[in-house]
Protein backbone atom coordinates (compact mmCIF):
# COMPACT_ATOMS: atom_id res chain seq x y z
CA UNK A 1 0.00 0.00 0.00
CA UNK A 2 1.28 3.46 -0.83
CA UNK A 3 2.22 5.82 1.96
CA UNK A 4 0.55 8.96 0.65
CA UNK A 5 -0.59 11.12 -2.20
CA UNK A 6 0.80 14.33 -3.65
CA UNK A 7 -0.03 17.02 -6.18
CA UNK A 8 1.68 14.89 -8.85
CA UNK A 9 -0.33 11.84 -7.80
CA UNK A 10 -3.71 13.15 -6.58
CA UNK A 11 -6.10 11.10 -4.49
CA UNK A 12 -9.86 10.68 -4.95
CA UNK A 13 -11.23 11.92 -1.64
CA UNK A 14 -14.87 11.60 -0.56
CA UNK A 15 -15.81 13.93 2.29
CA UNK A 16 -19.13 13.74 4.14
CA UNK A 17 -20.73 16.82 5.66
CA UNK A 18 -19.34 19.49 3.32
CA UNK A 19 -22.04 22.13 3.74
CA UNK A 20 -20.03 24.17 6.26
CA UNK A 21 -17.28 24.17 8.86
CA UNK A 22 -14.52 21.58 8.79
CA UNK A 23 -15.96 19.74 5.78
CA UNK A 24 -16.11 22.87 3.66
CA UNK A 25 -12.58 23.87 4.74
CA UNK A 26 -11.27 20.40 3.86
CA UNK A 27 -12.84 20.66 0.40
CA UNK A 28 -11.13 24.00 -0.16
CA UNK A 29 -7.74 22.84 1.11
CA UNK A 30 -7.63 19.44 -0.57
CA UNK A 31 -8.99 20.56 -3.93
CA UNK A 32 -6.50 23.45 -3.80
CA UNK A 33 -3.74 20.85 -3.47
CA UNK A 34 -4.91 19.18 -6.66
CA UNK A 35 -6.81 16.23 -5.22
CA UNK A 36 -10.08 15.04 -6.76
CA UNK A 37 -12.55 15.95 -4.02
CA UNK A 38 -16.04 14.48 -3.94
CA UNK A 39 -18.05 16.77 -1.67
CA UNK A 40 -21.24 15.46 -0.10
CA UNK A 41 -24.11 17.04 1.79
CA UNK A 42 -27.67 16.02 2.61
CA UNK A 43 -29.27 18.53 0.28
CA UNK A 44 -28.11 20.31 -2.84
CA UNK A 45 -29.01 23.68 -1.29
CA UNK A 46 -26.40 23.03 1.44
CA UNK A 47 -23.45 22.95 -0.95
CA UNK A 48 -21.07 25.88 -0.94
CA UNK A 49 -20.67 27.69 -4.26
CA UNK A 50 -16.89 27.59 -3.90
CA UNK A 51 -14.44 25.94 -4.22
CA UNK A 52 -14.87 23.96 -7.42
CA UNK A 53 -15.04 20.24 -6.64
CA UNK A 54 -14.44 17.16 -8.74
CA UNK A 55 -18.00 16.13 -7.91
CA UNK A 56 -20.87 17.02 -5.62
CA UNK A 57 -23.18 14.32 -4.41
CA UNK A 58 -26.27 14.33 -2.26
CA UNK A 59 -25.67 11.97 0.64
CA UNK A 60 -27.57 11.24 3.83
CA UNK A 61 -25.38 9.02 6.03
CA UNK A 62 -28.50 7.80 7.87
CA UNK A 63 -29.99 6.32 4.68
CA UNK A 64 -28.56 3.07 3.26
CA UNK A 65 -29.99 3.73 -0.22
CA UNK A 66 -28.43 7.21 -0.29
CA UNK A 67 -25.06 5.75 0.72
CA UNK A 68 -25.23 3.03 -1.94
CA UNK A 69 -26.11 5.57 -4.65
CA UNK A 70 -23.31 7.93 -3.59
CA UNK A 71 -20.75 5.11 -3.41
CA UNK A 72 -21.69 3.97 -6.92
CA UNK A 73 -21.61 7.53 -8.30
CA UNK A 74 -18.26 8.28 -6.63
CA UNK A 75 -16.49 5.27 -8.09
CA UNK A 76 -13.16 4.18 -6.61
CA UNK A 77 -12.27 6.30 -3.56
CA UNK A 78 -8.76 6.52 -2.12
CA UNK A 79 -9.67 8.45 1.04
CA UNK A 80 -12.94 8.58 2.97
CA UNK A 81 -13.24 11.47 5.41
CA UNK A 82 -16.22 10.91 7.70
CA UNK A 83 -17.05 14.45 8.76
CA UNK A 84 -20.88 14.55 8.79
CA UNK A 85 -22.25 15.17 12.25
CA UNK A 86 -25.09 16.68 14.22
CA UNK A 87 -25.34 17.93 17.78
CA UNK A 88 -28.10 18.22 20.33
CA UNK A 89 -27.58 20.82 23.01
CA UNK A 90 -29.57 19.39 25.88
CA UNK A 91 -28.73 17.84 29.23
CA UNK A 92 -28.89 14.06 29.01
CA UNK A 93 -31.75 13.72 31.49
CA UNK A 94 -34.08 15.95 29.45
CA UNK A 95 -32.96 15.11 25.90
CA UNK A 96 -35.77 13.39 24.02
CA UNK A 97 -34.86 9.84 23.05
CA UNK A 98 -35.67 10.51 19.39
CA UNK A 99 -33.13 13.36 19.44
CA UNK A 100 -30.47 11.05 20.90
CA UNK A 101 -31.32 8.47 18.22
CA UNK A 102 -30.86 11.11 15.49
CA UNK A 103 -27.46 12.14 16.89
CA UNK A 104 -26.23 8.54 17.16
CA UNK A 105 -27.66 7.59 13.77
CA UNK A 106 -25.64 10.34 12.09
CA UNK A 107 -22.48 10.52 14.20
CA UNK A 108 -21.92 6.86 15.06
CA UNK A 109 -23.90 4.62 12.74
CA UNK A 110 -23.45 6.95 9.75
CA UNK A 111 -19.68 6.71 10.13
CA UNK A 112 -19.92 2.91 10.29
CA UNK A 113 -22.25 2.76 7.26
CA UNK A 114 -19.85 4.86 5.16
CA UNK A 115 -16.85 2.75 6.16
CA UNK A 116 -18.71 -0.46 5.32
CA UNK A 117 -19.68 0.95 1.91
CA UNK A 118 -16.20 2.11 0.84
CA UNK A 119 -13.62 -0.02 2.69
CA UNK A 120 -14.18 -3.17 0.59
CA UNK A 121 -13.11 -1.28 -2.56
CA UNK A 122 -10.06 0.12 -0.78
CA UNK A 123 -9.07 -3.36 0.39
CA UNK A 124 -9.55 -4.80 -3.09
CA UNK A 125 -7.25 -2.10 -4.54
CA UNK A 126 -4.86 -2.50 -1.58
CA UNK A 127 -4.95 1.24 -1.22
CA UNK A 128 -6.94 3.70 0.87
CA UNK A 129 -7.36 5.68 4.04
CA UNK A 130 -10.26 6.19 6.43
CA UNK A 131 -10.33 9.40 8.46
CA UNK A 132 -13.01 10.03 11.10
CA UNK A 133 -13.57 13.55 12.37
CA UNK A 134 -15.43 14.42 15.55
CA UNK A 135 -15.92 17.84 17.03
CA UNK A 136 -16.92 16.48 20.43
CA UNK A 137 -15.10 13.53 21.91
CA UNK A 138 -13.38 12.46 25.08
CA UNK A 139 -9.83 11.26 25.47
CA UNK A 140 -9.52 7.56 24.90
CA UNK A 141 -7.94 5.29 27.47
CA UNK A 142 -6.37 1.86 27.14
CA UNK A 143 -8.88 -0.88 27.90
CA UNK A 144 -7.03 -2.07 30.99
CA UNK A 145 -6.33 1.30 32.57
CA UNK A 146 -8.86 0.67 35.34
CA UNK A 147 -7.55 -2.78 36.26
CA UNK A 148 -4.61 -1.82 38.54
CA UNK A 149 -6.64 0.56 40.75
CA UNK A 150 -9.44 -2.01 41.00
CA UNK A 151 -6.99 -4.63 42.27
CA UNK A 152 -5.68 -2.46 45.09
CA UNK A 153 -7.31 -3.00 48.49
CA UNK A 154 -9.50 -0.19 49.78
CA UNK A 155 -7.65 2.03 52.20
CA UNK A 156 -9.16 4.23 54.87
Amino acid sequence: MRRGWSERDPARILITGCSSGIGRALCTELSGRGHHVIATAREQADWPAEPPMAARLELDVTDADSIAAAAEAAGPVDVLINNAGVTAWAPLEVMPIDTAHRVFDTNVWGTLRMARALLPGMRARRRGRLINISSAALRGYPSSVSTPPARRPWRR
